[in-house]
């Protein structure tokens, strides 16, 4: 938690320039990707995070990796914050900013968990569903999951639909043993 109290001033910063030079869906993809790369690659997490390397050198090796894949602005950020010591927030700040990002966009992030992989058409249907009821952009990241059995689950926010097949068997026991 206290990485992202940290990392929130930052993310904002680099938003409120990103939207101002009408770079934002640019610079969020990148810092997206970036974080992305940092989480799937533990030696750059590790060049990062450890004060014991030198700024000079990790400026020459974000240069090397980066200046030429990522836009200027998002190269600047990078450098202001090695510069700062902060760019072991790098994940955090990525996280921020997508919050920021969503919320100016309308955008809902929403995680489902179904028995079998859902086909395309099946999802597209149950996201415009969601767009219906929260009024909202929906992104859905699907995954499987074998132990639900039958059905899915929606994860949106702190909100979790269950229409998992245990859930709906459950329900069934519970009106039963009621009667």
């Amino acid at each position: 938690m206290e990485n992202h109290k940290a990392a929130q001033p930052y993310a904002k910063a680099i938003f409120d320039l990103a939207h101002e030079r009408k770079q934002l869906d640019r610079i969020h993809d990148d810092f997206e990707a970036l974080a992305r790369l940092v989480h799937s690659t533990p030696e750059l997490e590790e060049f990062l995070t450890d004060p014991v390397f030198d700024v000079k050198k990790q400026l020459t090796v974000l240069a090397d990796l980066f200046k030429s894949r990522v836009h200027p602005l998002t190269f600047t950020a990078l450098s202001f914050l090695t510069e700062r010591r902060k760019i072991r927030y790098l994940p955090q700040i990525a996280y921020e900013m997508g919050k920021l990002y969503a919320e100016k966009n309308e955008i809902l992030k929403v995680h489902v968990r179904s028995a079998v992989k859902m086909r395309e058409d099946q999802l597209d249907k149950l996201c415009a569903k969601l767009k219906k009821h929260f009024k909202k952009n929906i992104r859905a990241l699907s995954e499987a999951d074998p132990s639900l059995l039958g059905g899915f689950k929606v994860q949106a926010g702190d909100l979790i639909y269950d229409l998992s097949a245990h859930s709906q068997l459950e329900c069934f026991r519970q009106q039963v043993l009621s009667a």
